[in-house]
C-alpha cells in the first residue's frame, strides 16, 4: 500500500461488533494490495491501526486486533480478498522490501 498506518491509543478499551476493512499483500497479483472486508466481534480493544491509502484518498484497513489482552469472540471473511490499490509489481519480497 502507498500511503500511510495511523496507530490509535484509546484512552480506555472499547468494543467493536461490525465489518472492518482489510487489506493483504501476495506476490504476483499485478497489484499493490489485496483488499477485502470482515466481520469483527472483538472486545477491551485499546489500539486502532488505520490504513490510508494515500493514492485513493481512503481508509482501506482497519485493524482493532492489537493487544495481549483483546478478546476475539467472532471473526470471519465476507467473499473474497480482490485485486486493489493500482498496478504494481508486487513482488516487494525479491526486491528486498
Amino acid at each position: 500500500m502507498i500511503g500511510v498506518h495511523a496507530d490509535l491509543q484509546l484512552a480506555y478499551p472499547i468494543s467493536i461488533k461490525g465489518v472492518l476493512p482489510y487489506t493483504s499483500y501476495e506476490n504476483g497479483t499485478g497489484h499493490a494490495y489485496l483488499e477485502g472486508r470482515a466481520f469483527f466481534d472483538v472486545r477491551n480493544v485499546r489500539k486502532i491501526d488505520v490504513g490510508i491509502d494515500l493514492n485513493r484518498k481512503r481508509v482501506v484497513s482497519i485493524d482493532a486486533g492489537f493487544g495481549d489482552d483483546v478478546v476475539f469472540r467472532a471473526m470471519r471473511q465476507i467473499g473474497k480478498p480482490h485485486p486493489s490499490g493500482g498496478r504494481d509489481t508486487a513482488d516487494c519480497g525479491s526486491n528486498g522490501d
